[in-house]
C-alpha cells in the first residue's frame, strides 16, 4: 500500500531501538484538525502515549515542534538519563 494512503502504522512494523527509552513524536493536519503525539516505547513495549489537539491555524510543522518539546519534557520531568527522540521531521536549512 501506498504510504500515503496508509493512515496508521502498527508499532510491531517498527524496528526496535537497542537501550534505553524510545520517545516516537508526530503531528498531523487533516482538514483543519491539527494536534500530535508522542509515543513511549521500552524495550519494544509502550509503556505510556499522549496526543494533544492543537489550535486549527497551526501548521503540520507546528504540530511536529510541538509533539518534540512535549518529548523533551517528558524525559526532562522524569529524570530519564538514556532516551532516544525518533521523529519523521527533518530538518531544512535556510539559504545560504
Amino acid at each position: 500500500m501506498a504510504p500515503w494512503k496508509k493512515t496508521r502504522t502498527p508499532w510491531r512494523d517498527l524496528q526496535p531501538v537497542e537501550g534505553g527509552l524510545c520517545i516516537y513524536t508526530d503531528g498531523s493536519k487533516k482538514k483543519d484538525r491539527v494536534g500530535s503525539a508522542i509515543v513511549l516505547l521500552k524495550e519494544n513495549v509502550e509503556t505510556y502515549h499522549q496526543y494533544w489537539r492543537l489550535n486549527d491555524e497551526a501548521t503540520v510543522f507546528m504540530a511536529e515542534l510541538h509533539a518534540i518539546k512535549k518529548a523533551i519534557e517528558y524525559i526532562s520531568n522524569n529524570s530519564i538519563l538514556d532516551a532516544k527522540i525518533i521523529s519523521d521531521s527533518i530538518g531544512i536549512n535556510g539559504p545560504g
